[in-house]
Formats: C-alpha cells, sequence, structure tokens
C-alpha cells in the first residue's frame, strides 16, 4: 500500500492517508495529479469544476465541502448532499479518472471521525461468504487534511484553499503539476464468524420471543496494537449476560417470563453488522423459526462510559410508539428516590441526525424487517468531541478501567426490566410503521 508524489516520501496510510480494504481494486499505478477543486460538476445550476479539465486517466485530487448556493448534486443513484463523496466521486469516474483523493473534513459530512475511520482502514473488512465482492471502479482513498494542505503546496495551490473550500468560497482547479505513484495490493481469505445464541423458555408463549442483543467482536490487534474493546462492546456482553441471568434466576424461582427470551451475541458487528444481518436473514437457522415470532429486541452496544445516570436511546418509538412508552415506563419505574433509573437522551434519534446511529448498530436488521427495537448506548465518553483527548473509540486505549461497572449494572438492569414487561404483556407490541424490507416469503 503506496500513496506518494514523485521523488517524495510515501504517505502514513493511516495517519495521513486512509482507504478501504473491503471495496479496493488492486491497483499499481503512476500517474498526473490533478487538483479538481470541490469535484463537482453542475454545469446546469452554474457551477463545473471540470469545465477546463481534462482528467482521463489521471489521480484526481478535490476539497471537502461545496460552494455557496450549491447544496446537491444530481449522481445516477439519485441527487445526493453537495459535500458527500459520492457525487465526487461520481464525476471524477464519469471523466476518466485513474483514482480519486478526497480531502477529508474531520467536522464535516467527508470522514467525520478519523480515528474511527482510521481503525477500519488499518483493519481487515469482511463480506459473508458466497456474496460477491464488489470493488470501486476507480480507487479512492481520503487525506487527512494536514496531507491535503501538503499535497495543494506541492501542486502550487495558493495556501488558503482549504479554508475557503471549508468556508463554500470559491476555489481554483490547477492541471497536472506533478506525478502521484498509486498502490493498493488487497489481500482476500476467509475466516469463519458464529453468533452465540441462547434461549430461555417463557410459560405462556414459548414461541414468541423478545430478544435481548449485543456484539461480542471488536476491532483485535491493528498496526500492533490491540484495541481491548472494554466498552465497545464489552460493556454490553457483560450487561447483557447479566440480563440473561436475572431472567434465568426468574425462571429457577417459577416465575419464568410469558414469551421466551432470546439472546443474541452477533459477530462481525463491526465489519458491517454481518451476524445480526445473517441472524435476521436465517432466523430458522437459530431457534426461532421466524422473525414474526420476535416480538421486540433490545440492543446494548457500550454502555459503560460518560455520564453514570444517562444513556442515549435510539429507535424506540420509530416502529412502534407503544413500545416505545414501554421503554420509558420501565426506565421511570426502576429508578430510586421518585426520579428514573436513566436520563434518557434521543440527541442521536433524528432520522436527519449525521450520525445515522439507528443504521449504525445490531438492532438496524431487526427494525428493518419490522422488528420494534430499542438501542442504549453511551456515546463513548467524549467521542462526540470528535479527537479530543478523552476520545477512545476504536482506539487502544478503550480499557477496562475506564468503565464504569455500576453503569453498566443499571443498564443490564434496564434491558431485564423491558424484556420482562414486554415478555409478560398480554399483547405484543403495535406496529405504527411498515418495515422496510420485506419478510422472506
Amino acid at each position: 500500500v503506496r500513496l506518494a508524489l514523485d521523488g517524495g516520501p510515501a504517505l502514513a496510510l493511516g495517519d495521513d492517508w486512509i482507504a478501504f480494504p473491503q471495496n479496493a481494486p488492486d491497483r499499481d499505478l503512476s500517474a498526473p495529479l490533478v487538483f479538481a477543486g470541490y469535484g463537482l460538476s453542475a454545469p446546469d445550476r452554474g457551477h463545473d469544476d471540470y469545465a477546463d479539465l481534462d482528467v482521463t486517466g489521471k489521480v484526481v485530487l478535490v476539497t471537502p465541502g461545496h460552494p455557496a448556493g450549491l447544496d446537491s448534486v444530481a449522481t445516477p443513484q439519485g441527487t445526493a448532499p453537495a459535500g458527500t463523496f459520492l457525487p465526487k466521486y461520481v464525476a471524477a469516474l464519469q471523466r476518466g479518472a485513474a483514482a480519486i483523493l478526497v480531502v477529508a473534513d474531520p467536522e464535516g459530512s467527508v470522514v467525520p471521525n478519523w480515528r474511527a475511520y482510521r481503525a477500519a482502514a488499518l483493519g481487515t473488512g469482511m463480506t459473508p461468504q458466497g456474496t460477491p465482492v464488489q470493488t470501486s471502479p476507480a480507487p479512492f482513498a481520503f487525506l487527512h487534511p494536514d496531507a491535503g494542505r501538503r499535497l495543494l503546496d506541492a501542486l502550487g495551490a495558493p495556501a488558503s484553499t482549504l479554508d475557503d473550500a471549508l468556508a463554500s468560497r470559491p476555489v481554483a482547479p490547477l492541471a497536472p503539476g506533478r506525478e502521484v505513484r498509486f498502490v493498493l495490493t488487497v489481500e482476500r481469505g476467509t475466516t469463519a464468524a458464529r453468533n452465540v445464541v441462547a434461549v430461555l423458555p417463557g410459560d405462556e408463549a414459548p414461541d414468541e420471543y423478545v430478544a435481548l442483543g449485543a456484539h461480542y467482536d471488536g476491532l483485535g490487534t491493528i498496526g500492533g496494537e490491540v484495541h481491548n474493546g472494554a466498552d465497545d462492546d464489552a460493556s454490553g456482553v457483560t450487561a447483557l449476560l447479566a440480563a440473561a441471568e436475572a431472567l434465568a434466576a426468574d425462571r429457577a424461582a417459577g416465575d419464568a417470563p410469558d414469551r421466551s427470551a432470546l439472546f443474541v451475541f452477533h459477530t462481525a458487528e463491526e465489519k458491517g453488522l454481518h451476524g445480526s444481518e445473517f441472524f435476521a436473514a436465517n432466523p430458522e437457522r437459530s431457534l426461532v423459526g421466524d422473525l414474526s415470532n420476535v416480538v421486540a429486541q433490545v440492543n446494548i452496544d457500550m454502555v459503560g462510559r460518560e455520564h453514570p445516570d444517562s444513556l442515549y436511546v435510539v429507535g424506540a418509538s420509530r416502529l412502534s410508539s407503544e413500545y416505545g412508552r414501554t421503554v420509558a415506563s420501565v426506565n421511570a419505574a426502576l429508578g430510586e428516590g421518585g426520579g428514573p433509573l436513566f436520563g434518557l437522551d434521543p440527541h442521536f434519534d433524528r432520522p436527519d441526525d449525521p450520525e445515522n446511529i439507528y443504521e449504525r448498530s445490531d438492532h438496524y436488521n431487526y427494525a428493518k424487517r419490522g422488528v420494534p427495537v430499542v438501542f442504549f448506548f453511551d456515546g463513548m465518553g467524549a467521542n462526540w468531541r470528535k479527537g479530543g483527548p478523552d476520545d477512545v473509540y476504536h482506539r487502544p486505549t478503550d480499557d477496562p478501567e475506564l468503565v464504569d461497572l455500576g453503569k453498566v449494572v443499571r443498564a443490564a438492569r434496564l434491558a431485564y426490566g423491558i424484556a420482562r414487561a414486554t415478555a409478560d404483556a398480554v399483547e405484543r407490541p403495535t406496529l405504527d410503521a411498515p418495515a422496510e424490507v420485506a419478510p422472506a416469503p
């Protein structure tokens, strides 16, 4: 893997630039480097960065952001926000570019969290066996802003170019001035990964299930550094085990829930939610027979950091307002001194939230098939300050001593309470919204 200007040192993978192994094509090329400004083409809107550029067979460098007044761009895949990666990539691809380099904006819509993307780029990608490996038509990579400034300077661009782009001011494309060497070599192989599934039978309706889930995979060793994943997601796995233990104690005491409890420790969440997708798409292989028998799901992914008395809550009312009320009432009943167990913060539950948390953990593969879900997580300490000293999300510093075990215990109580209330309810939660994915025939 190599990226370098002619005669210069190679940029450092992970620190200066990142590319993703799961969709990168093998490529070894040396080609002229062209700066294409924002990399956007919308002549019908009065803007075309490629109007005077020939980028055929060349490596195209573009900035983040978009010019003032051009908020969206039409692509073959539909209209896309102008500042995102897709319209920049498509415009270069349509003009025959050999490769595309996009300067990242750590606070924007291109690589919003460099540390998280770095971990993904330095790790391994994964595609379920039997799924065709779809590589991108042309290789692409993201440049850290510091590296982007160095390349722009080497091309002779004004020193203010990147700042102008981030402020939506005009930036001027430049014709080729230097050669760039771009090498990507992808090693592919196979490995085995398994969900771990268990059922605690209910007494009244054992063929209906309340699912509780957490993912047990982590990032492993990246660049020689061990990622312990204490909060992400050993805290969720621990909470799920504690909730399972409490439900098993109920059954042993002659007080089993009416519906069955289904515990799923998902694999390959970090590689693209593959474990939960396999489970939800193949329920007949995992005890439940049909996903319609799962009446609701509780997902726990990171519950040991940040404020001890608050959790972010996502998705509780997206499909079923009744399920949302159950979540709220259980949380209120479990608190002490008249208050709730947790302050449940819906900050990341907005459908237009740029972090798109609703689709980023295992609950989503249940929700898109019509199963009401609730997702609890802690925001990973100061992760949402993106790059601050306490940001340990997807870093080797996600260590056990940082985990608030008392908060994990309270999260387990909440998961247990929601599961128990849902399992013992006379009726399953009523759906207010349709599934996004039709069930298999």
